[in-house]
């Protein structure tokens, strides 16, 4: 069974991201994130990927037989409670079990656990 995840860079209020389907769980995925893809420029790369089937956590090597363009989420226009609602139902049209973040402005990655759109 998949562990899917959404891994998404956000910069000037626009959110890019790429579907993960296996693996996604911090153990794997995010440990994955934080050791090869940390840096703001690996981090837009890896969102910008469109469809990633599974991310070794050892050598952070990319398996991807999927191509499909990032999807691309416009914030700016939205107050923060839209916001937060758009973002959660990009994460749950996923099917995502987990999502990251890279935060441009503050050079890191956030994750969050999707047990249900109204508990992320």
């Amino acid at each position: 069974m998949a562990t899917r995840a959404l891994i998404g860079y956000l910069e000037n209020g626009v959110l890019t991201s790429t579907y993960n389907h296996y693996d996604g769980y911090p153990e794997n995925l995010g440990k994955a994130l934080n050791k090869f893809y940390s840096t703001p420029e690996k981090a837009k790369e890896i969102a910008n990927r469109g469809y990633i089937s599974y991310v070794d956590p050892e050598t952070g090597e990319i398996e991807a037989v999927n191509e499909d363009t990032p999807d691309r989420l416009d914030l700016n226009k939205l107050d923060p409670q839209d916001a937060v609602e758009e973002v959660a139902g990009l994460v749950d049209s996923y099917g995502a079990d987990y999502a990251y973040f890279y935060d441009a402005d503050a050079g890191m990655w956030d994750n969050i656990s999707n047990n249900g759109i109204r508990s992320m």
